[in-house]
């Protein structure tokens, strides 16, 4: 059998501490929430990160970070990995640090 109409993503599994201490403060405030079914769609709460769709709004999702006040780091975090080929980006806190990213120690 062969499962059709399928969309296959790449995924970058990273630690949170690739996100500012400042910008894990930030993001909560605008992420999906599915209570008031309001907020960013393309960026999920997970149970110790976030889930960032990029591909979602490949021409958009920078500058709606740059609105929201994510710091200039993180946003070249996650240019450098949607230039990687990268759909999603996961945050995690027990994911590794990637030396070739910029990382916080919080």
């Amino acid at each position: 059998m062969v499962l059709t109409g399928i969309e296959t993503v790449k995924v970058a599994v990273i630690c949170t501490g690739h996100v500012s201490h400042q910008d894990s403060e930030i993001i909560p405030e605008f992420l999906w929430n599915n209570w008031k079914e309001s907020g960013e769609f393309w960026i999920s709460s997970t149970a110790h990160g976030w889930l960032f769709r990029l591909c979602a709004l490949p021409d958009e999702w920078e500058e709606r970070l740059k609105n929201f006040g994510v710091s200039d780091g993180c946003i070249s975090n996650l240019r450098m990995l949607e230039c990687e080929g990268y759909d999603w980006v996961h945050f995690q806190a027990d994911a590794p640090i990637v030396e070739e990213l910029q990382h916080w120690d919080w």
